[in-house]
């Protein structure tokens, strides 16, 4: 019997334990069942010769952009939009940003690749979980997401409903922010169905 009351006093203890340290775990916990379930985004089956978006498909005016040097990146875009390319540092080689020049130049789509390690200033570990772990606080949503057959690890944002996508792939890291404004997302989302990483 002193047994048995030994054992329920130790389980209770743990109880109290997990109970009381439940946001620092739970979180964590969460978060690697919602990345080892495999969610699939549809891939692209079909093209239509207009201007718009039909049912997700890339219609077949829309332009190609390739990624110069090695970042091997390819997505497809509509002739309205425009592209800048930035070169911010050593360690984020390159932003490129889609925008409407006509609409107050409304930002569609964002890519920004970094190099994957140690960045050059020492402060700072990029990689995808490291990235994820920036805005640890303001996530509402995780999950991995499928993309011309590549995973790739998808975050909400609460402070704008930005929504990131992230993919490891040689020696970077792809991040493609969606614009969070609903009246740009189908065009967004039907480019990101276009993301291929060769």
């Amino acid at each position: 019997m002193k047994g048995i009351r030994i054992f329920l006093l130790v389980l209770i203890i743990i109880g109290i334990a997990l109970l009381a340290t439940h946001k620092v775990w739970v979180p964590k916990l969460v978060d690697q069942i919602l990345l080892s379930e495999d969610v699939s985004v549809a891939p692209i089956v079909s093209t239509t010769t207009t201007n718009s978006v039909s049912n997700g498909t890339v219609s077949a005016n829309w332009k190609t952009y390739k990624t110069p040097d090695s970042y091997n990146l390819t997505l497809e875009y509509p002739p309205f939009l425009s592209v800048d390319e930035d070169v911010i540092s050593d360690d984020w080689p390159l932003g490129v940003s889609f925008f409407d020049p006509n609409n107050n130049d409304a930002e569609y789509l964002l890519v920004q690749i970094y190099r994957l390690g140690i960045s050059s200033d020492e402060s700072l570990f990029i990689s995808a979980d490291e990235y994820v772990s920036l805005f640890e606080d303001d996530i509402i949503m995780r999950s991995a997401v499928y993309i011309n057959g590549r995973k790739m690890t998808h975050i909400k944002l609460s402070t704008d409903e930005t929504e990131h996508y992230l993919i490891e792939h040689g020696k970077y890291l792809y991040v493609v922010l969606l614009a969070p404004e609903p009246d740009l997302q189908e065009i967004a989302r039907t480019m990101l169905q276009s993301f291929k990483i060769d």
